[in-house]
């Protein structure tokens, strides 16, 4: 029963290992903003468009998006409506990670 407890304890152990930050891309090239965090939570990214995935499940309809390793938003062929604030939200772990996007014309 001990090692239970245990176990169950570092699973929620909840701790920032890297928050988004701020990043810049080309119109046409690619961005990613990190979410890397330890313990098993619920999970959200959104943007300027609205939430863009709860844990691995899209919830747009957008497929320049996509989830990379640990819970990393990658965003493919960027476009100019794709700049503004990007926020990995994290069940019970604060503050939440966000990070601007700054779009540029090549």
């Amino acid at each position: 029963m001990r090692k239970e407890l245990v176990f169950l304890a570092d699973v929620l152990a909840l701790a920032w290992i890297e928050k988004p930050s701020n990043t810049n891309s080309v119109i046409g090239g690619n961005a990613e903003f990190i979410c890397n965090f330890s313990g098993a939570s619920l999970a959200t990214w959104n943007g300027p468009s609205g939430t863009l995935f709860v844990n691995n499940a899209s919830m747009s309809t957008d497929t320049r998006f996509s989830i990379m390793e640990h819970f990393n938003l990658f965003i493919r062929n960027v476009k100019e409506q794709d700049q503004g604030e990007y926020t990995c939200t994290v069940q019970n772990l604060l503050p939440v990670g966000k990070g601007y996007l700054n779009v540029y014309s090549k």
